[in-house]
C-alpha cells in the first residue's frame, strides 16, 4: 500500500473512532495538526484558526555506496552514463531513457539526412536543367549574334561593290564624253 492510501486509511479509522465516542470532527482535525499528520494542502478551520504548515516531502536517504561505474588507471571514478545516481535502478532507468532518446535522435537525424539527400538530388537535377536551358539560350544568342555579324559583313561588301560600280559608271561616262573608248573596254572586262 502506498503512503497516500496509508495516511487516508489511518485518518478514516481515527475519524470513525472519534465520531463514535462523540468528539466533534474539528477537534480531530486540530489534533492532527498538532501531531503533524496533515497533508501539505490540508487546512483546518477551527475557532483558534489553526493552520497546518506546508511540509515538504522528505527525500529518500541514499546509501553511501558508490554509483555503478568503473575506475581508470589513475583510480578516478568514471560513471557509466552521463547521469550520476547512487540508486542502481534509477541509474538503469536513466540509461534506458537516454538510450531511447539517443535512438529517437538517431532516427530523426537519419530522416533529416534522407531529406537533405533528396533535396540535394533535386537541386542537382534542377541545376543541371537550368544549366542546360542556359546553355541553349547562350548558344542561341551566340548563333544569332554570329548571323547578325555575317549579315553586316555581307551588307558591307555589297555596299562597297555598289559604290565601286557607281564610281566606275561615273568614270565611264566621263571617258565616253572625252572619247576614250579603249579604257572603257578594259574596265568593262574588269567589272562586268
Amino acid at each position: 500500500m502506498d503512503l497516500h492510501k496509508q495516511v487516508i486509511s489511518g485518518f478514516q479509522t481515527l475519524r470513525k473512532k472519534r465520531t463514535t465516542v462523540g468528539e466533534p470532527i474539528t477537534t480531530v482535525s486540530a489534533k492532527r495538526v498538532a501531531i503533524g499528520e496533515c497533508s501539505s494542502s490540508e487546512r483546518t478551520m477551527t475557532e483558534g484558526n489553526i493552520h497546518c504548515h506546508e511540509v515538504l516531502p522528505s527525500r529518500p536517504k541514499l546509501s553511501n555506496s558508490p554509483p555503478a561505474g568503473g575506475s581508470d588507471m589513475a583510480g578516478t571514478f568514471t560513471p557509466l552514463s552521463m547521469y550520476e545516481s547512487h540508486d542502481s535502478e534509477a541509474q538503469l532507468q536513466l540509461q534506458l531513457m537516454s538510450s531511447t532518446k539517443v535512438d529517437n535522435k538517431v532516427e530523426k537525424l537519419k530522416k533529416r539526412l534522407e531529406d537533405a539527400d533528396m533535396e540535394l538530388r533535386t537541386s542537382r537535377s534542377l541545376t543541371n536543367k537550368l544549366i542546360g536551358s542556359e546553355m541553349y539560350v547562350v548558344e542561341t544568342a551566340a548563333s544569332e549574334a554570329e548571323a547578325r555579324h555575317c549579315s553586316k559583313i555581307k551588307t558591307a561588301k555589297v555596299t562597297a561593290v555598289d559604290e565601286q560600280k557607281d564610281k566606275i559608271l561615273k568614270l565611264r561616262r566621263k571617258l565616253a564624253s572625252y572619247g576614250y573608248n579603249l579604257c572603257l573596254k578594259k574596265m568593262a572586262k574588269a567589272y562586268p
